[in-house]
């Protein structure tokens, strides 16, 4: 079994309304089961989130990742840490 470590710019593409076929494809020959994220991915994201002027796409933006469609939710007990021990391994 081969498992993945998605890095932001995937999870991005794959979240588009049309993204890369090239990503879409490659997603959509995987299990869910074998997709992870890093918990760094959900900083990542929310930063994007925040960094959205305030309106009615920055609302939308924080109910979407706060709700069942967002990261934290689509990869439940897949979000791994990355501590001192993952870094030194890496």
């Amino acid at each position: 079994m081969t498992r993945y470590l998605l890095d932001t710019n995937i999870l991005s593409e794959a979240l588009k309304p049309r993204p890369a076929a090239a990503v879409a494809e490659w997603l959509q020959d995987r299990e869910d089961t074998d997709l992870f994220i890093a918990i760094l991915t959900v900083a990542e994201i929310w930063r994007g989130v925040l960094t959205t002027p305030i309106g009615r796409r920055r609302r939308e933006l924080e109910m979407w990742f706060a709700g069942p469609e967002g990261p934290q939710a689509l990869f439940r007990d897949r979000v791994l840490s990355f501590d001192e021990r993952a870094a030194i391994e890496w």
